[in-house]
């Protein structure tokens, strides 16, 4: 408030103009030093809420990227295995070790001590140890068909449990 009446000061003609129009068209919050309009309390809430979350929350949001590279190279892996596109094990290879990959590094980010967040990071140690078994079993299809299998299961079972 004080903030606004100084630049007024600088511009007074322009920018009371511009303020007046605006105050008008926003419903204001009282609070109990003046009124502040609700873009500015919404802000002002946003920006509290974002700076309480612990530090640990960010790698989460950043798996949507991850998960949804994942998934596309899913359906790729699952359409080789059954047959409906040519088998190429240097394609499926890449995919497991992207897996690999990005399920170690999401679990070295993941730091928080409650319950669900050892269950969430465990649950990245067992989904890279199936990888790890299929790309080891990747000469031997029916075997890596198996693991595949396993793989899938391990997003599925995460996913059901957190919901998303």
């Amino acid at each position: 408030m004080h903030l606004a009446r100084s630049i007024a000061v600088l511009r007074p003609s322009r920018f009371r103009r511009r303020h007046e129009t605006i105050a008008k068209q926003q419903p204001t919050v009282h609070l109990r030093h003046g009124a502040v309009s609700l873009g500015i309390a919404r802000a002002l809430a946003l920006g509290a809420i974002v700076a309480t979350t612990p530090i640990a929350a960010a790698p989460i949001a950043n798996l949507r990227g991850t998960m949804r590279t994942w998934q596309i190279d899913a359906r790729f892996a699952h359409d080789m295995l059954i047959g409906r596109t040519t088998f190429d094990p240097s394609a499926i290879s890449k995919a497991l070790q992207t897996y690999i990959d990005d399920a170690q590094r999401i679990e070295q980010q993941l730091n928080e001590r409650t319950a669900d967040a050892r269950d969430f990071k465990q649950r990245f140690v067992a989904f890279r140890a199936d990888a790890q078994t299929a790309l080891a079993d990747l000469g031997q299809r029916s075997r890596l068909a198996a693991d595949v299998s396993r793989v899938f299961s391990d997003c599925q079972s995460c996913h059901h449990e957190f919901n998303n």
